[in-house]
């Protein structure tokens, strides 16, 4: 697959439906995509299908057959989005997991009819068994799944839907069958069943290269496989399961911790509303375990009751040693992913204020 005019013919048309990276003020890259290739780049629909298509939040797609409904990103998205669901009787809804969760737990989604939706399915970021537990209290009958892959192999990695995502919420799906993955150690030895490693891909779906950039070809194409840059693990049903970004672990005292696992737990707690995990530096540890929270509405909730909470399902060294109670959402981008680097950038200053005073105590 080579890089080429014809390869980044979509690009116009993706540029006029949402905002890229660049246009944010991100670095980006561009990747060579063989659009003689359709898997990852079209989703077939039958005419009794009304798919509600998030373009701020997903990019682009071309859809044949059934009926297309999109919506953009300004304001409070939640109550037009049901609005659309009853009034269009839309039937397939598909957003990032954030969304899914605020969506299914909106005082509109009980007052509106939604008895339309067929399938719920999450992706862009890893599925908290509580989003899972939620789509099937709401939509019992609900034909929903999620999936793992990224735009490197044109969205294909895993994917599974109906009563194997309702057998293990928070799981990624099953292997597709053109696709290979291997769980390797950082030094590249692939590791057992079971242990959390580096997820390698193979694919025929997958890109050549990045173009014009050979230093990050370089450093995540190997021997035609392709360095995900996340971490996880295929338990005994062979189902993968997503623990976090390669770059989002956070290491204290040489144990690892999982961002995404301690956001998982976090939001089973009623008080919170949104969590965000991250790391930041520490002279002893290496690293601490820092925490942004959301509450709920009216709640109460103080920082210790996060601790408290956590305490009752997480590991002593999985606790937070910073809590931060933020007072607004939870900033997003585009594909509404966390943007933890403005989080972590804004709070390590506090935690830092935070560690100089327990030295004076000490």
């Amino acid at each position: 697959m080579t890089v080429s005019e014809r390869s980044l013919a979509f690009r116009p048309l993706w540029r006029s439906l949402a905002p890229t990276d660049a246009e944010v003020g991100l670095p980006t890259t561009i990747a060579g995509i063989d659009l003689r290739n359709p898997v990852g780049l079209a989703a077939g629909l039958d005419k009794r299908c009304a798919y509600l298509a998030s373009l701020g939040d997903w990019g682009f797609g071309y859809v044949v057959g059934g009926t297309v409904t999109a919506r953009g990103r300004a304001g409070n998205a939640k109550p037009r989005v049901l609005r659309l669901v009853e009034s269009e009787r839309i039937t397939v809804v598909s957003a990032a997991p954030a969304m899914l969760l605020q969506l299914l737990e909106s005082e509109d989604f009980d007052r509106r009819d939604t008895s339309s939706l067929f399938s719920v399915g999450a992706g862009g970021a890893a599925t908290p068994p509580r989003t899972s537990r939620l789509i099937y209290e709401k939509l019992p009958e609900s034909y929903s799944g999620t999936g793992w892959g990224m735009t490197e192999t044109n969205a294909i990695g895993t994917s599974f839907t109906g009563n194997p995502h309702k057998h293990k919420p928070g799981s990624a799906g099953f292997q597709h069958p053109t696709v290979e993955i291997e769980v390797r150690a950082p030094e590249g030895g692939v590791l057992p069943q079971g242990e959390p490693g580096e997820l390698w891909i193979k694919s025929a779906t997958l890109i050549s290269e990045y173009w014009n950039r050979p230093d990050a070809t370089a450093k995540d194409f190997r021997d035609g496989w392709f360095n995900s840059g996340d971490i996880g693990y295929f338990d005994e049903e062979s189902y993968l399961f997503i623990s976090d970004r390669a770059k989002d672990m956070v290491i204290r005292g040489g144990e690892n911790i999982y961002p995404a696992e301690i956001e998982g737990v976090l939001h089973d707690c009623p008080e919170i509303e949104e969590a965000a995990a991250f790391g930041i530096a520490d002279e002893q540890w290496g690293e601490q375990l820092a925490v942004v929270v959301v509450a709920r509405a009216g709640a109460q909730l103080s920082a210790e009751d996060v601790r408290e909470f956590a305490a009752r399902k997480l590991a002593r060294f999985k606790v937070p040693h910073y809590v931060f109670l933020h007072g607004q959402p939870l900033p997003r981008s585009a594909s509404g992913k966390v943007l933890k680097k403005d989080l972590k950038a804004e709070y390590e200053k506090l935690a830092g204020q935070d560690f100089a005073r327990d030295q004076d105590q000490a």
